[in-house]
């Protein structure tokens, strides 16, 4: 219990700088967030193709961008092994991008997926590689009880945030 609400303080303490920017976006995200811990069936890992992961929200904050670029240099350090390993594991995440969750999605019934953790590690990704590149990340596919209504709330995030396809 105690491991679980220091991860916790961790992460909300790496947002404090994002709280004087907070927009009505935001707070859609976050009751997303919130319903997906309270809904969640269940979840499983899998290797997802990076084409077919899309982002809930923009990357647009000043520190979140600042982030998103040291992913990019790391990626791009490391790309030809990238290049060669394809599944990227959570073991690799792990090493290369670490954070303090891992990359979770829900998906959509055309066998896409939105990501809703993990966005910007996403963005660094798809920076660097394109669908041609084959590129597999292993990302946590949460199952809610309310199935139909959190794919909604997740596309009205997206919608909030100017993201109408990818």
């Amino acid at each position: 219990m105690f491991k679980m609400l220091r991860k916790l303080w961790n992460y909300l303490f790496s947002k404090r700088k994002e709280v004087k920017d907070l927009e009505k976006k935001d707070i859609f995200l976050a009751k997303f967030m919130i319903d997906a811990g309270r809904n969640r069936r269940s979840s499983e890992f899998l290797m997802v193709p990076l084409n077919k992961i899309d982002k809930i929200h923009i990357i647009d904050r000043e520190n979140a961008i600042s982030k998103l670029n040291e992913r990019i240099a790391v990626l791009e350090e490391n790309k030809t092994e990238i290049k060669e390993k394809k599944n990227i594991d959570r073991e690799f995440l792990g090493k290369y991008l670490p954070s303090i969750s891992w990359i979770k999605a829900i998906k959509r019934k055309n066998d896409t997926y939105i990501a809703f953790e993990g966005n910007g590690r996403l963005e660094a990704f798809k920076r660097i590689f394109d669908k041609n590149d084959n590129i597999n990340i292993e990302v946590e596919v949460y199952t809610f009880r309310s199935y139909k209504k959190m794919l909604r709330r997740a596309e009205r995030v997206r919608k909030y945030n100017g993201i109408t396809g990818e």
